[in-house]
């Protein structure tokens, strides 16, 4: 399992924090698919970036959306310009831990 994250906001330095690269280290090794992780809010004008980047991460591939930001929104669920990403795996949370992200990547895994 090789980790990509697309940190986008707040979520984001949960995301790349000493604890998450620990489990990005945990999950190192473990067949399975690639693991991309998009955390923060996604912009209308971010949404084309993040779904490039998303693609360019070589199949097998699993999305996770880390946090309620990035799966309904959170407080700006009502802009205009947020964009909700379509996921395989949703880490809910404000933000999450990051021993929610190996929890959540391991329970898709098995």
């Amino acid at each position: 399992v090789d980790v990509y994250y697309l940190n986008l906001a707040c979520c984001g330095v949960e995301a790349g924090s000493t604890a998450a690269q620990q489990a990005s280290a945990a999950l190192a090794g473990l067949p399975g698919p690639n693991v991309v992780v998009v955390a923060g809010t996604v912009t209308t004008a971010s949404a084309p970036l993040v779904a490039e980047h998303i693609a360019a991460v070589p199949q097998p591939r699993l999305v996770v959306a880390y946090g309620v930001c990035t799966i309904t929104g959170g407080p700006y669920w009502d802009s205009y310009a947020v964009t909700p990403v379509a996921a395989d795996v949703v880490v809910p949370g404000c933000p999450p831990r990051p021993e929610a992200l190996t929890d959540a990547v391991l329970g898709a895994l098995s």
